[in-house]
């Protein structure tokens, strides 16, 4: 395997290490390689929210942990919707601490706002970590067989660039596309509401 073709294969907190220069070796001879640097704001942060189990148990086995704490991380996250690495109670200290210090977090959001219209409609207004802030509607919705169903719209960015003189949000202008955690986090936070 070319040392490439590992780097691209590595696991995903290696390939998370700046990388500068690279010597490949190629019929008894190396050749430097200069890899672009990488801008630190475009890199995603190391948020759990939005991995899936896959990605979680590939992370546990990068902290030297069995497996199924990856498994333990993804219910965790995503059935028992812990705010806090902290509050990981089922994992062990050493563990909760290791991701922290590795500065991973959960990547929840808080409700700013919420508000209830009499057909069930619920507005969520979602603070996200740079203080700006979202909008997420959910919609219930009872079919002919009197069972629910739920529409979420949800928000991929922060505001609008189209600048529709109707829609009060293409009037705040656009300041930025959602990371992946803060949409996901849209969707999570329906599965709490009781429609």
């Amino acid at each position: 395997m070319t040392p490439m073709a590992a780097l691209r294969n590595a696991p995903p907190i290696m390939r998370a290490v700046q990388l500068r220069t690279l010597t490949i070796a190629c019929n008894n001879s190396t050749s430097p390689v200069t890899l672009p640097s990488v801008d630190k704001k475009k890199q995603d942060s190391r948020v759990l929210l939005g991995m899936s189990e896959l990605d979680l148990q590939q992370l546990a086995l990068e902290f030297g942990q069995q497996k199924y704490r990856g498994k333990q991380l993804h219910h965790l996250v995503y059935k028992r919707k812990v705010k806090g690495i902290q509050d990981f109670s089922h994992l062990p200290l050493a563990f909760r601490n290791e991701l922290q210090e590795a500065g991973w977090s959960v990547g929840r959001s808080p409700i700013y706002k919420e508000v209830t219209a009499a057909d069930g409609t619920v507005k969520l207004l979602i603070k996200l970590e740079d203080n700006r802030l979202v909008e997420t509607v959910g919609i219930p919705v009872e079919d002919e067989k009197g069972s629910f169903r739920l529409t979420a719209c949800v928000s991929s960015q922060v505001g609008c660039p189209l600048r529709c003189s109707f829609c009060a949000t293409g009037k705040g202008g656009f300041s930025r596309n959602l990371k992946r955690h803060e949409i996901v986090e849209q969707v999570c936070l329906y599965c709490l509401c009781n429609f």
